[in-house]
């Protein structure tokens, strides 16, 4: 069967998103590529997202809505993904939209390149509205370990379940943990490993709406530490695969980061004491590495001046940066 002819499910976690959603929803319905079945799972909204959902789905029948108590977004994905009957999947996030043509060119490249899983580049606005771009790189194909390895060393893929589409058949024996955040990146590792081949496109489909809200940019809390529990299994998977490990020990390592830098300054010293450690451990190793990105290696550099000196780096870096991309 032609891959054309394949139906798409969209899915889209809902929760508090009454200003958003209208947005998110008006551009998946306008899709040039119509085969769509659009799972809205309301994670339970205590705004208008709920009822806004239901009135969707009386205008268009390819809409479906599950309403669910609040559970948080990886109990609201894995509910969405036992209702799919499509043969590929897409994520959409309530607050973001995506370009008219975003399934129909991703679809495409799929059956062109033959790839399990493709992604295209995205847009990034705020609350002014302003559209920036994000990466100016050339499109490639790679096979799903080499994808792995870049997603680890955050270099082309990005560890996002927006803006790429997955054959569904990935999803086999996966499934997102409930109730930590990076769960994106612990559930992309092991599709991408089961991946044959992966597809970029440099074009720019998908409109990531960067809010100040977004529970990756909040304070420190005991959540932040789940990045730490997500690299540790990644860790010990690829132990067996010398340069998927490798990748891994660069990921780690820039987790160590940003937890150290995200600690408050009283508490958790074992855990501050062991970070470092790690860091100091691998940071020969990474120096030498070419596959670990320039910021890595300027923290590892400063790093041995000590973590203040590196946290003022990236405070610096934050308040001159326009544009971040989100690995």
């Amino acid at each position: 069967m032609k891959t054309q002819n394949d139906l798409v499910s969209v899915i889209v976690p809902v929760y508090n998103v009454e200003k958003y959603i209208h947005r998110c929803l008006d551009s998946i319905l306008s899709q040039t590529y119509k085969n769509l079945e659009i799972l809205l799972i309301d994670d339970g909204s205590t705004d208008k997202s709920g009822k806004i959902c239901d009135e969707y789905a009386k205008k268009d029948k390819r809409i479906k809505v599950i309403h669910q108590k609040n559970q948080g977004v990886s109990v609201a994905r894995n509910n969405g993904l036992k209702k799919t009957n499509g043969g590929w999947i897409a994520f959409v996030d309530s607050d973001d939209y995506i370009e008219s043509e975003y399934v129909e060119i991703l679809l495409n490249n799929a059956e062109e390149k033959n790839a399990d899983v493709v992604q295209c580049e995205q847009k990034i606005f705020n609350e002014r509205s302003e559209v920036a771009l994000c990466g100016n790189r050339l499109s490639i194909a790679m096979d799903g370990l080499k994808a792995c390895e870049k997603m680890l060393y955050q270099d082309t893929i990005t560890s996002a379940l927006w803006g790429k589409l997955i054959r569904k058949s990935l999803f086999s024996g996966v499934s997102f943990k409930k109730d930590i955040i990076h769960e994106d990146l612990d559930v992309l590792y092991f599709i991408l490993k089961k991946a044959e081949k992966v597809y970029y496109t440099s074009d720019p489909l998908y409109c990531y709406n960067e809010r100040e809200r977004s529970l990756i940019r909040k304070n420190f809390s005991e959540r932040t530490l789940d990045v730490l529990d997500v690299m540790d299994g990644i860790i010990k998977d690829s132990a067996r695969n010398k340069l998927l490990h490798e990748a891994a020990i660069s990921r780690k390592v820039n987790a160590d980061f940003y937890v150290l830098r995200q600690l408050p300054k009283d508490g958790y010293e074992d855990l501050r004491n062991q970070l470092q450690s790690e860091i100091k451990q691998h940071r020969k190793e990474l120096l030498h590495n070419p596959e670990v990105r320039k910021k890595t290696i300027v923290a590892l550099r400063l790093s041995y001046f000590g973590m203040p000196i590196v946290k003022l780096l990236f405070k610096v870096g934050k308040s001159t940066s326009v544009v971040r991309r989100v690995n």
